[in-house]
């Protein structure tokens, strides 16, 4: 079963109204104390949780 693709943090500023990645990531740190790859990581689910 193919796993569905996750959107960069790019895509995901832009849906938010960003203009770019950098002010997003920016933004992050400052709303929460850590970057949206390090909150992605954080979520995700581990890979034992798939099977």
């Amino acid at each position: 079963m193919p796993r569905e693709s996750t959107p960069t943090i790019a895509a995901i500023a832009h849906e938010t109204g960003f203009s770019d990645a950098c002010g997003f990531r920016h933004s992050c740190i400052r709303w929460t104390g850590q970057t949206p790859t390090t909150t992605r990581r954080a979520r995700a689910i581990p890979p034992r949780a798939l099977r």
